[in-house]
């Protein structure tokens, strides 16, 4: 079994880049789950279902190499414009749910204004492996002073750190497949039940109009003012389709578990791009595992 954090798991997207026009999923619902027909999903993002689903559940599919050495998948990391104090990162999985690494809060700020421009991107890189966010977190003013000695010709006053708590660990085995089943059944109810029941005319119309896009944001509708179209359209996204992306996720990921060995957790998981946890908590895990 591997785990991930809810932030790095929502990071796998299909590229629009790479994935070829015949493969976009336009009215093939079916191929994303055969119990039930869900047309809430854009092409893209029904192409990244279909294609999750093939990484995970047919891995002799005609597309599954072509998916692979293509790049269909990606993984969002940002690039490197060094002027941040943590540099962006392709993201790890966990064979350990203990992990220190798997559990630690997110923690970076702002180089001071100026800091690339003077040290350039080599003295972004030493400031980098200088870098102890403990003592910035327990001691800032120590470690303002510590920067002014060492780093002299920017002003480290404003620098202001951000903390994150951890998104959470997303464990791919949570449920039957039964219990998935079950889960997506009651929010397609949820979805009817406030289509018809809450909604009025106009918004349930203009719900049926825009759920499919990918992003909810700069839409107009007849009747209906932008700021509360714009509410309406998010609340749809929150409370069904990225419920709804998790759920298919999760069932196909069962599924997979049912047909293969429990190494296909790490396989996926490198196929998609993450890379091995090199902490000293899933290295001594590992070992311990080898042993049996």
């Amino acid at each position: 079994m591997a785990f991930i954090t809810k932030y790095n798991f929502k990071r796998i997207h299909a590229n629009p880049e790479t994935v070829g026009k015949g493969l976009m999923m336009e009215n093939c619902e079916e191929l994303l789950y055969s119990h039930k027909k869900i047309d809430w999903f854009s092409d893209l993002e029904a192409t990244r279902l279909f294609l999750c689903k093939i990484l995970l559940l047919e891995p002799g599919h005609a597309l599954f190499t072509q998916m692979i050495h293509q790049k269909w998948l990606k993984i969002y990391t940002p690039a490197d414009n060094f002027r941040r104090a943590t540099k962006p990162k392709a993201p790890s999985y966990h064979i350990n749910k203990a992990c220190e690494g798997l559990h630690q809060p997110f923690r970076d700020f702002e180089l001071p204004v100026g800091f690339v421009e003077i040290y350039g991107e080599a003295g972004v890189i030493r400031f980098r492996k200088w870098l102890n966010f403990d003592v910035l977190e327990h001691d800032p003013e120590r470690f303002k002073i510590k920067c002014e000695a060492l780093w002299p010709q920017v002003s480290w006053h404003s620098v202001l750190l951000e903390r994150k708590e951890n998104s959470g660990v997303h464990v791919f085995d949570y449920s039957t497949e039964e219990e998935i089943h079950g889960y997506i059944n009651y929010l397609m109810e949820q979805y009817t039940q406030w289509l018809n029941n809450v909604l009025n005319d106009t918004e349930r119309k203009a719900v049926e109009t825009f759920k499919r896009r990918s992003t909810q944001k700069g839409l107009s509708f007849p009747g209906m003012d932008n700021q509360a179209l714009n509410k309406l359209m998010a609340t749809f996204q929150r409370e069904f389709k990225n419920r709804m992306t998790n759920a298919l996720l999760a069932y196909y990921y069962k599924v997979a578990e049912k047909n293969h060995s429990d190494d296909v957790n790490k396989e996926v998981l490198e196929h998609l791009g993450f890379k091995p946890c090199g902490h000293v908590d899933c290295l001594l895990h590992k070992l311990s595992l080898d042993d049996f």
